[in-house]
């Protein structure tokens, strides 16, 4: 893990470690492009050939068809959601504040938490797609850790510019055990280094609750 102290003292060492996160989300955007695009595209070819066999089928082998159309959905999900998390390419076709939304919505639906969002939408749509896939990737990120913990009413995303930055603030006021705020911290380590490469910053607060903010 690179520190704060050996970026500062060597800025020869950030102008190569942003060059290979550059070249890292290439890499992600190519991998991401197959999986969203060729091995979705397969998986959704396969799902129509089953349900065309359903038509034809004989009763007693009906129930296999119908598992493996169950396990080929769940398997199209996990693709898409895969992509979505690898690059910037779902990003590209779907934008950041629609995804983003996907995520309040999967709060606010399967676990009935009042969910409030206020975004910047001028400043982030002028964000280059790579500076809002490391927010993106973030708060999906923070939306696994918030569904984990438990007593969640509420959580609040707020994302502004502030001195030609993007601030993204995350907040809820649920309840985690210290060993459970360990492992989380753990989680958001890679991202935390990404943003700080690029002349950012990260920070949580346990106090009252869970709050993050990234300031990149």
């Amino acid at each position: 893990m690179i520190n704060d102290l050996e970026l500062k003292e060597n800025p020869h060492q950030i102008i190569l470690l942003k060059n290979i996160i550059t070249h890292e989300e290439d890499d992600r955007l190519e991998i991401s492009y197959s999986l969203s695009e060729d091995i979705a595209q397969m998986l959704a070819a396969v799902q129509l050939h089953i349900k065309m066999a359903k038509k034809k089928i004989a009763d007693d082998g009906l129930g296999f068809i119908e598992e493996a159309e169950t396990i080929l959905k769940e398997a199209i999900w996990e693709v898409k959601t895969l992509a979505s998390s690898i690059s910037p390419y779902m990003l590209k076709n779907i934008g950041f504040i629609n995804l983003l939304n996907d995520l309040v919505f999967l709060i606010e639906d399967h676990h009935e938490i009042k969910c409030n969002i206020n975004l910047d939408k001028n400043s982030i749509n002028k964000t280059p797609i790579n500076t809002q896939n490391i927010l993106y990737q973030i708060a999906q990120l923070q939306t696994i850790n918030i569904l984990k913990c438990t007593a969640v009413e509420k959580v609040s995303i707020i994302i502004t510019e502030k001195d030609g930055k993007i601030v993204m603030h995350i907040k809820d006021d649920g309840e985690r055990p210290s060993l459970n705020i360990e492992k989380i911290s753990e989680a958001f380590t890679k991202l935390k280094e990404r943003v700080e490469a690029f002349d950012g910053k990260f920070s949580i607060d346990y106090q009252n609750g869970y709050s993050l903010e990234v300031i990149i």
